[in-house]
């Protein structure tokens, strides 16, 4: 039986690892908690369906710059719970001339009913936000922080936070203006035609890990502690947050929503906001949780939507989840919840 180690505790404290189930531990090593509960992948709300899936297209917004797009959501797979339920969920909507898009990874016992929560309620508090058409940056920050507060404070929702969360990344499209707002490891990123013809990835947001410099320092700062779980098979998983005196929640990111013990140790859900500008050159958008992100970079992924280049932006997103999950499975025992929203800019397919 695989052993879970730990790596040796800073005082004495109440550990639960000794009491783990380590073969579930190291199937669930990638992921985003670390638990010995298998609900903590959302069997408490599960689907019976083979494929939980959430897919959407559209083409009817008029936009000097985007031309078409769709997504798609995936549930995975975990061979300790096969009815796990998808936590993913993605938004992706037109108010005016405004393009709203989100992608959305829950994570806990109850993580897609906070990422569905979130999902219903936010596009309306960021659209009928007094700042929408003045001031995106505060929009965002200011509706984001009400749709958190609104799950808090729900009657039914409120005690099912303490360990279940989401991460949130979305962007603001209106003609050539993009405002990105992050929170967790979900992201996106910008495709770039270059003179020579190809396509140059980059990333439009950070994902907030627990080891980067000033993300550790807040985390160390408020009494939490940050450190990865190493392994039998000599891979250690990733950083992870857990409380001073006690090894939970084991969060592999620094900033979510939801997550109220987490959130006790440094966790934050405040967001990251960038704007830049689209340009003719830019050619796609990709926003995805990171069931596509873990074994496939930036540059991978663009290539990849390059060569399949259509207007079928859904058949585009399932290739991208059919590889990522090729991916998972060559490296892992499970496969996250993968999740791909993808926009065409004008003239893209060339």
């Amino acid at each position: 039986c695989p052993v879970f180690r730990l790596p040796s505790l800073p005082m004495a404290a109440a550990s639960s690892a000794g009491s783990t189930n380590s073969q579930v531990n190291k199937a669930r090593k990638r992921l985003s908690i670390v638990s010995a509960n298998t609900l903590a992948d959302g069997l408490s709300h599960a689907t019976i369906e083979d494929e939980a899936q959430q897919s959407e297209g559209v083409s009817g917004f008029e936009s000097p710059f985007v031309s078409i797009y769709g997504g798609k959501s995936v549930k995975g797979y975990a061979p300790y719970n096969p009815s796990k339920a998808n936590q993913d969920c993605f938004i992706a909507q037109s108010y005016d001339q405004s393009l709203i898009l989100c992608v959305m990874d829950g994570h806990g016992e109850n993580g897609e009913i906070v990422s569905g929560f979130l999902k219903e309620i936010w596009p309306d508090l960021l659209a009928s936000h007094p700042e929408f058409y003045t001031d995106v940056p505060t929009a965002l920050r200011d509706s984001i922080a009400t749709a958190e507060q609104e799950l808090l404070k729900h009657k039914d929702y409120s005690k099912m936070v303490d360990f279940s969360g989401t991460t949130f990344v979305a962007a603001v499209v209106r003609d050539d203006d993009m405002w990105v707002a992050n929170i967790g490891d979900s992201r996106i990123t910008k495709a770039t035609r270059t003179p020579n013809g190809a396509f140059r990835a980059e990333a439009m947001s950070e994902d907030h890990k627990p080891d980067l410099p000033a993300e550790k320092a807040r985390i160390l700062e408020k009494g939490g502690r940050v450190f990865a779980v190493t392994y039998d098979d000599g891979i250690d998983g990733p950083h992870r947050v857990w409380l001073k005196n006690m090894d939970i929640p084991g969060l592999a990111m620094s900033r979510s929503l939801g997550d109220t013990v987490a959130h006790s140790a440094g966790v934050i859900s405040d967001p990251e906001i960038t704007h830049s500008k689209l340009t003719s050159d830019t050619a796609f958008l990709v926003l995805a949780s990171d069931g596509l992100w873990e074994f496939m970079d930036d540059q991978c992924v663009v290539d990849m939507v390059a060569q399949n280049q259509t207007d079928d932006t859904e058949t585009i997103c399932q290739k991208l989840i059919d590889e990522a999950k090729k991916r998972w499975m060559d490296e892992e025992e499970v496969v996250d919840d993968t999740t791909v929203i993808l926009v065409h800019m004008q003239g893209f397919p060339e």
